[in-house]
Parts: C-alpha cells; sequence; structure tokens
C-alpha cells in the first residue's frame, strides 16, 4: 500500500468533505430577500446528482471503447454499477435532509460509522468475521457519534438525525462495496466503473425529475430566481465541484486500497478538519463585520456548531480513539504501516 493511498488521498477527502459540508449548510439554511430560506432539500438534491453528468462524460472519453463491450461481456456487473450509482444518489438525499435541520458538527460524526458498516456488509456477504478489536472500536465510533446527538438542553436524542444519517450511510456502504467489487472482479477499469455508476446515479435523479413535482419546481428554481442567481449557482457549481472530485477520490482509493482502512482515516480525519473549519469560519466573519461599515448581524458560534465545546472534545476524542481500536486491530494494517515506515 502506498503512502498516496494510506494517509494523502483520505485525509485530502477529510479537507474537502468538511468545507462541502459547509457550503451544503449554507445553501440549505440562507435567506434570501424575500425571507424564504435557501434552497429546498428537493432543488440541492437534484443540481448535485445532475452535476455528475461531468464525470460521466469525461469517464466515457476514456474508457469509450471499452464501455459497450464490458455491457455484452459482464451484464450482471454492470447492472450492479448501476444499482450502486442509485444507492449513492439515495444516500445524498438522506444527507441534505439531515443537515437541513441541524449543523455540520451534529451530522458529520455519523458518516464516521461508515468502516461499521462495512464490517457488517463484509461479514454477511463475503462471510469475514470482524474482530473484537473492530468490534470494540466500532462501538466507540457509535458512542462518540451519539455525544453529539444529545440536545443539551433537553438532553433528548436527536432520532431524525441518527435515522437519516444512519440509513444514508448504510446505502453508501453498500454502494461502495459493489463498486470496489466489481471493479475488482471485472477487472474493467476505475474509469469504466465510474461511468456505469454515475449512469445510475443520473437515473435516479432523472426519474425524481420527473416524478416529484416539488423536487422539480425547487430545482428549476434554482435557475430562474432573481435574487444573486449568478453567487448562487456559483456557489452550487463550487460546491458539487467539490463532491464530484470527493467521491472519485474515495472510490479510487476503495479500489486500490483497504475499504476498511481508507474509511478510518478518512472518517479520523473529517470531524476534526469540520471543527475548524465552522470554528476558521467563526472567526472570519467576526473579524469581517468588525471592519465591515454596512450593518450585519451579530455572528454567533452557535451558528457554525451548536455545542459545547467540550461535548465536541469529547465526541471527537471517542471517535479517534474508535478508530485507533480498529487501524491497530487488523494485522494487515499494522503490516502495511510498518512496510511503509520501514520497521
Amino acid at each position: 500500500m502506498t503512502l498516496s493511498i494510506l494517509f494523502i488521498l483520505p485525509i485530502t477527502l477529510g479537507i474537502l468533505w468538511a468545507t462541502q459540508h459547509y457550503l451544503d449548510n449554507h445553501l440549505l439554511n440562507r435567506e434570501d430577500s424575500g425571507g424564504e430560506m435557501g434552497h429546498p432539500v428537493g432543488g440541492l438534491f437534484l443540481f448535485s446528482v445532475f452535476f455528475g453528468v461531468f464525470a460521466l462524460i469525461t469517464s466515457f472519453i476514456i474508457s469509450r471503447n471499452s464501455i459497450l463491450e464490458s455491457f455484452s461481456n459482464s451484464p450482471k456487473f454492470v447492472f450492479l454499477l448501476f444499482i450502486s450509482g442509485i444507492l449513492y444518489a439515495l444516500w445524498i438525499g438522506f444527507y441534505l435532509f439531515s443537515l437541513k435541520d441541524e449543523d455540520p458538527m451534529t451530522v458529520v460524526p455519523y458518516l464516521q460509522t461508515l468502516p461499521i458498516f462495512i464490517f457488517i456488509i463484509d461479514f454477511f456477504a463475503f462471510s469475514s468475521i470482524p474482530t473484537m478489536g473492530e468490534i470494540t472500536g466500532s462501538s466507540v465510533i457509535v458512542l462518540g457519534a451519539l455525544v453529539l446527538s444529545f440536545d443539551t438542553k433537553t438532553l433528548k436524542l436527536k432520532t431524525k438525525v441518527v435515522f437519516l444519517m444512519l440509513a444514508g450511510v448504510f446505502l453508501f456502504a453498500i454502494s461502495g462495496t459493489i463498486f470496489d467489487q466489481a471493479e475488482t472482479f471485472l477487472n474493467m477499469g476505475y474509469w469504466m466503473a465510474i461511468f456505469w455508476q454515475y449512469t445510475g446515479v443520473i437515473f435516479t435523479g432523472t426519474v425524481l425529475l420527473i416524478l416529484v413535482p416539488s423536487f422539480r419546481k425547487q430545482f428549476l428554481n434554482i435557475f430562474t430566481q432573481k435574487h444573486k442567481r449568478g453567487k448562487i449557482l456559483l456557489l452550487n457549481a463550487a460546491n458539487e465541484t467539490l463532491e464530484t472530485i470527493s467521491q472519485l477520490i474515495l472510490f479510487f482509493a476503495f479500489v486500490v486500497g483497504q475499504n476498511t482502512l481508507v474509511s478510518s482515516i478518512a472518517g479520523a480525519t473529517e470531524p476534526v478538519m469540520v471543527f475548524f473549519t465552522g470554528y476558521i469560519i467563526f472567526v472570519g466573519l467576526k473579524i469581517r463585520n468588525k471592519f465591515s461599515k454596512n450593518d450585519t448581524k451579530k455572528i454567533n458560534y452557535k451558528d457554525f456548531i451548536n455545542h459545547s465545546i467540550s461535548q465536541v472534545l469529547i465526541s471527537l476524542i471517542l471517535l479517534a480513539i474508535g478508530f485507533l481500536i480498529i487501524i491497530l486491530s487488523d494485522n494487515q494494517i499494522i503490516s502495511d504501516i510498518k512496510e511503509l515506515l520501514n520497521i
């Protein structure tokens, strides 16, 4: 396993995801001049899904000579990749519905359950039995995620975000596993696999665009609203560019690296990056307001991270401990690290 797969790619994913979470949150919850809050989820969901057409075109250009051949020779695996794309699109929907009502720091810890679902899928699909260390680490990760799911004022569990995110991450894990296995057994090539997967992603968006009038209206409103249309489109495009790049990096890492290790390192990095990104945005806006001549609303820390510092730190520590237990319990991962460090 190379250095880029073991550290650089997953850490890059953590940084990209953190930036994307705040852009998503801003787009979903910004207030326009008419007083209507943000983009309804359906509009942003369809924009995100259809932005994948750029990845579809790129993958077609790179692997166009082999696409029809793969369909003829291995229709079963092509169909599985198509299903993988549908599941990935549905994951985006679950994630956006979660983020609509919560801040990124509440939502992100549930993304760290991805290795847990990979363990479960590997067990049922490939009879791979998780070690005691993997089970223990997974339990600690779940505990770390739950710490940020309690309202500190009422001490009630935010069951809606728990359900949406766990269901979404489960679909994401199935999608990633299908992609990895189909690409591995077919040996069809990364870009060809991306083509068939994104075919499923765009198919899902097309079906929802046709069948769900509210989604269609919200999507078209992004292009027709007069207030700051250029800025909104630019933010959407920048956000979805990050999303597309992140997905391409993630599935590439899944193909050439170990799924559990990649998701663990990316997962351990992501919540830390989300926390610091939120704090940097908060400080930046405070400085801007201090020197701004225009009247601007008061910027509160709670606007970006709706938790106490102690609650966030406890969660981050538990997540880090959980991932460390998982990594250290895997002999293959330890061997890879020793080889990397020439030990």
